[in-house]
């Protein structure tokens, strides 16, 4: 479960529940780093310093289809997702797809400006050292959209 907790300019923050059933606070630190604030078993908080609670990409196009990695993980990890949100700013075509795999996860098509969350039923895990990316295709001009995969690595 994901809620969006706080919004401040650029930066959300969101509220959700970690894989080991702990509530986490996900946002950006001072220099606009992803961080995640993880309650511990004794109920104190801390940092997550190995920036794995979200990916967050950008992806301008001009109708040519530009393509862009969401999450790459490190060697010998694998990606678990278990929400996406998408957002864009006008509109197009955006296809989320496992890189390594040439599988398509999802399609969206937006009529018009939008941002929509998507939660998975079932979390999808990418086998190791596959990537995340995703394709935007804007139908007219040029703009972006923005992709956000929040998950692990495992």
């Amino acid at each position: 479960m994901v809620i969006i907790a706080e919004t401040s300019g650029n930066v959300a923050k969101l509220l959700r529940v970690d894989s080991s059933g702990r509530l986490a606070i996900t946002g950006q630190d001072s220099g606009g780093t992803a961080r995640a604030l993880r309650t511990r078993d004794d109920g104190t908080v801390v940092i997550d310093t190995n920036d794995n609670g979200y990916h967050y990409k950008t992806i301008s196009d001009d109708t040519t289809g530009t393509t862009g990695t969401v999450w790459d993980p490190a060697a010998g990890k694998s990606v678990h997702i278990v929400s996406l949100i998408v957002s864009v700013l006008a509109a197009g075509q955006v296809e989320i797809y496992d890189n390594a795999a040439g599988t398509t996860i999802a399609f969206l098509h937006f009529n018009e400006k939008k941002a929509v969350p998507i939660p998975l039923a079932s979390n999808l895990v990418l086998t190791a050292d596959h990537v995340l990316g995703a394709k935007w295709t804007i139908a007219a001009g040029e703009d972006s959209c923005f992709v956000t995969a929040i998950g692990h690595e495992h």
